[in-house]
């Protein structure tokens, strides 16, 4: 599938090793592109990097939240 989309011409994508959580796929891709914005050189790697620390950093966040689980899944492929 991945292949496709290049092919279409997109030059990365982000995507996941197993199924993950609904509200992790929101919060993580939202995060990475809320990263995007405030440092637009950012690399798109490095924006998933800080949506993922962002979450673990919170001292607030529910402990399920840290769990690999439902950060560790995504993965950017290509430039």
């Amino acid at each position: 599938l991945a292949r496709s989309f290049f092919h279409a011409g997109a030059r990365s994508l982000m995507v996941t090793h197993w199924a993950v959580y609904s509200e992790a796929a929101v919060e993580i891709s939202t995060g990475m592109f809320e990263a995007r914005k405030a440092a637009p050189l950012l690399t798109h790697a490095a924006a998933l990097r800080s949506a993922v620390v962002s979450i673990l950093d919170d001292p607030l966040v529910d402990p399920f939240r840290t769990h690999p689980a439902y950060w560790a899944p995504f993965a950017i492929i290509g430039a």
